[in-house]
């Protein structure tokens, strides 16, 4: 697939442009007759934007974006829009270019004979499975507009539930970020000045003591690798998370929790 840019005019003469992700030329006029539009110029991007692709690539489109988008084609399907061109219309208005070419993408899929929700499956790291279930049923039952409305809904209150979880878990979050870098500062600094002074007594000092001044002295020698195993264990822990085993796994330890 490459991306071309394509200039023309729409049945009552008015000109037309933008940008399709296409395999060749003939691909995009035949995307653009399919929606009426008579090409009068299709030129094939160049690469020299490939950083600013690569950064368009990372931008994530967010609840926000998915709540607005569902909610605009569930308007404009009940207004009697074909699903197509409510789609191609919603691509050519986004101003997030990684929801821009999902929905061309969309298009062009549908176009070829898939429907919707099989469109939306060959997308899962955008569209979950709860998505294109929702849409799959819609479709079958003539109520796409009512899936896409409940879709928003489903949205906006996850949205609202992260919200609340990010609001109640501040305080805790800066609570131990306080106390981790107070570890830290009394282990490399605070308490190795201590253990000089104690050192010059020349006498036994208490267990708890001496413990506190091992740990001091790990601290100080060993640092590296315990940035090293802390670094290592949560991007593990990021990982299992990912698997179907450790979601589930942590979804049901976070069902279990008293909050």
């Amino acid at each position: 697939m490459a991306l071309f840019n394509y200039k023309g005019r729409d049945h009552i003469g008015n000109e037309i442009q933008g940008e399709l992700d296409a395999a060749n030329e003939n691909a995009v006029a035949q995307v653009l007759s399919n929606q009426h539009i008579i090409a009068t110029e299709i030129v094939a991007k160049k690469e020299t934007k490939v950083t600013e692709r690569k950064i368009y690539s990372k931008q994530k489109i967010t609840l926000d974006e998915l709540v607005m988008f569902c909610r605009q084609i569930h308007s404009l399907i009940k207004a009697g829009v074909p699903t197509v061109n409510a789609i191609n219309g919603l691509a050519l208005s986004s101003s997030n270019p990684t929801l821009k070419r999902s929905l061309l993408k969309l298009e062009q899929t549908m176009e070829s004979g898939t429907p919707l929700a099989g469109a939306l499956q060959q997308q899962p790291k955008i569209y979950n499975n709860l998505f294109v279930s929702m849409v799959h049923v819609g479709e079958n039952t003539g109520r796409l507009d009512q899936a896409f409305k409940r879709l928003a809904e489903y949205l906006e209150l996850e949205r609202s539930t992260r919200q609340r979880i990010k609001q109640a878990t501040r305080y805790p979050k800066m609570v131990v970020a306080a106390i981790t870098v107070a570890i830290v500062i009394m282990n490399m600094f605070v308490i190795p000045q201590f253990a000089k002074l104690f050192s010059r007594f020349g006498s036994e000092l208490p267990l708890p003591t001496r413990i506190l001044i091992a740990t001091s002295d790990f601290f100080q020698h060993w640092w590296w690798l315990m940035l090293i195993l802390a670094v290592g264990g949560i991007y593990a822990f990021i990982q299992y998370k990912k698997t179907p085993e450790g979601a589930l796994k942590w979804d049901s330890l976070l069902l279990k929790l008293p909050v």
